[in-house]
């Protein structure tokens, strides 16, 4: 069995931290479960990637899917970052 690596741990560290964050006071359930469910998602995919996928498909195309998956979930992390701000502070 393949262990992580740094980014992919970083990836469930960060995602994971933004299901749990989701369920602060202060956002509306709607955006609560689209944190949670994009977060967990976005956990799941890293996890089955890094460690369930590559004893099922060849070495090179499991080693293009662990580099790339992080490329990816990049763009999930600055979306779902954005869903924490709620409102601009009126001056």
């Amino acid at each position: 069995m393949l262990l992580p690596q740094a980014s992919e741990w970083i990836s469930i560290l960060v995602f994971g931290g933004f299901a749990v964050l989701g369920w602060r006071r202060g956002l509306d359930r709607v955006r609560q479960a689209k944190i949670t469910a994009l977060g967990a998602g976005a956990t799941s995919v890293t996890i089955l990637g890094s460690v369930l996928l590559p004893p099922w498909v060849l070495p090179l195309a499991a080693s293009i899917t662990r580099d790339w998956i992080p490329c990816l979930l990049l763009l999930l992390f600055y979306s779902l970052a954005g869903q924490f701000v709620t409102r601009v502070d009126a001056c």
